[in-house]
């Protein structure tokens, strides 16, 4: 068994003697908008809001996750759309 020590190499990057590379980064994005639409039930609700334009004031909640889903596993709660009755 060989023993390479690594001090020498710790040390240069602990004083800066490694220069750190740069990366462009894309994190997945994940939240919700919430908007009131006129519809005959929940699932047309769903379809014109679907096709609505909405504005930044809209974003009830965002950020960043390394994944949006893995497995099993959704790390969001608003994976599928919903509709709740507003006003009848």
């Amino acid at each position: 068994m060989y023993y390479v020590p690594i001090t020498n190499q710790t040390n240069n990057s602990l004083k800066g003697g490694n220069k750190m590379a740069k990366y462009g980064v894309n994190l997945p994005i994940v939240g919700y908008v919430y908007i009131e639409v006129e519809a005959e039930n929940e699932q047309d609700a769903i379809n014109k809001a679907l096709e609505a334009e909405w504005k930044d004031e809209d974003i009830q909640e965002e950020y960043t996750v390394e994944h949006v889903c893995s497995g099993n596993v959704c790390y969001h709660p608003y994976a599928d759309a919903d509709a709740e009755l507003v006003e009848d």
